[in-house]
């Protein structure tokens, strides 16, 4: 989160795509700071989309927060590593991490 700027609501919801969509209203004291957070946003893993739906001055600004700003991101869950689970998918049918009959360990 850049410096100066707050979250002030978080909310799912879901894109027409069925996608998970997160909403956020953040307030700070500039567009740049905003502008910062979509980069920031952009550039990991989880999010992509993200964009400014639209942005709103505060006439009678407080806490310093000059601007408003809607935001919106669909949301990319990290892939499971099946290994990270420690080995219980192996234990359900009890043939050990090698996964039976024609699976030697480490294929």
């Amino acid at each position: 989160m850049p410096a100066h700027l707050h979250v002030v609501s978080i909310r799912p919801d879901l894109s027409t795509d069925n996608n998970l969509e997160i909403k956020l209203v953040v307030a700070g004291e500039s567009r740049e700071q905003a502008l910062d957070l979509v980069r920031k946003m952009e550039g990991s893993q989880r999010f992509k989309q993200t964009q400014i739906e639209s942005e709103r001055s505060e006439v009678q600004p407080t806490n310093g927060d000059r601007v408003l700003f809607d935001l919106s991101a669909l949301y990319i869950p990290s892939a499971e590593n099946p290994e990270a689970g420690g080995g219980s998918h192996c234990a359900q049918d009890g043939r050990g991490p090698g996964g039976g009959e024609g699976n030697p360990a480490g294929q």
